[in-house]
């Protein structure tokens, strides 16, 4: 169910299936084309495409693995950008579509993507990543698998100019966001310090602490959310969702407690405060946990704030 950016596609990545950026004769290519043909054993993939033939641009076909880790291959073909009027982002849409139904129908657990047709084919990078993580984001509404795309160039997947602005800006400043101890305000005044002594009230018990993950799916009900739809956005596959359910009173891990503050779409206060009841904190001086605040004030999805933490050299929040 979760998506990673990762930067180097190879041909040994330990995944059910990998996508080749074919041409429309599937023919041995440059690059990557010609990288997976010869790991997969040249002679044996040249016949598997020569018996299906062709394949038209926003298509896509299967073939086995054959000598690749993965068990198969599916050859898509995007299109040759021109001009954005030519019908290039459909095409390009529907190349991912038939890539991830070829995979499902094989019951593929993995697949990787290289990001297709911005090589030789020219589609813009940005509008590319763009298309991708849409049909990506997508298809994991309704199945479940792990998603590796392949972007060489982080800055193709930085956010509008105005929201990068905006980050730098706060990134810059993290004083603004530390808390102000007001010393005074906690000393009694003189007045208070010459009053007789008062006997102190009877403390009360404190009430018990309710565990994280069970506030967090307490939130999940109240949002009408499906755990699956919590582990989808929270990029993060439902069987490692079910282990942190399955064990409440173990301090959970601080990278999936932010995530879940994603999943949820809290305000920054609401995060925040759900990660002090398990002794976590978003430290405003650290430049990664800058970001995740920052996306989680805007309220946006695990997705877009992966991207930026991508072109940021940040470790993405991602969970197997």
């Amino acid at each position: 169910m979760p998506i990673q950016i990762i930067k180097d596609f190879a041909a040994t990545l330990d995944v059910d299936i990998v996508v080749n950026a074919a041409n429309r004769n599937l023919r041995q290519g440059t690059g990557l084309s010609d990288a997976l043909f010869k790991a997969a054993g040249a002679a044996e993939m040249r016949a598997a495409c020569e018996k299906l033939g062709s394949c038209a641009p926003g298509h896509a076909v299967i073939t086995p693995g054959f000598r690749l880790p993965a068990q198969y291959v599916v050859h898509a073909v995007g299109p040759i950008w021109v001009n954005g009027r030519q019908h290039e982002s459909k095409l390009l849409a529907s190349c991912y579509r038939e890539a991830l139904s070829l995979a499902a129908a094989q019951k593929a657990r993995s697949i990787a993507f290289p990001l297709l047709s911005t090589g030789p084919y020219g589609y813009p990078r940005e509008k590319a990543f763009r298309i991708a993580m849409t049909e990506l984001a997508a298809f994991l509404e309704k199945r479940e698998m792990t998603v590796y795309l392949s972007v060489y160039d982080p800055r193709t997947t930085r956010p509008d100019a105005e929201t990068w602005s905006a980050l730098s800006s706060y990134i810059a400043h993290p004083e603004a966001r530390e808390p102000l101890e007001d010393v005074a305000d906690e000393l009694p005044s003189l007045n208070e310090m010459l009053l007789e002594p008062v006997a102190p009230e009877p403390i009360a018990e404190p009430a018990p602490e309710i565990p994280f993950i069970e506030q967090v799916m307490a939130r999940t009900r109240e949002k009408g959310l499906s755990e699956s739809a919590l582990s989808r956005r929270a990029n993060m596959t439902l069987a490692r969702l079910s282990a942190l359910r399955n064990r409440p009173d173990e301090l959970p891990d601080r990278d999936a407690a932010m995530a879940l503050c994603v999943a949820l779409s809290l305000t920054e206060d609401e995060a925040r405060a759900l990660l002090a009841s398990a002794g976590l904190f978003l430290l405003p001086r650290d430049r990664r946990d800058a970001i995740i605040g920052f996306f989680i004030g805007l309220g946006a999805d695990i997705y877009a704030l992966n991207a930026v933490l991508y072109a940021c050299g940040e470790r993405q929040l991602f969970f197997i």
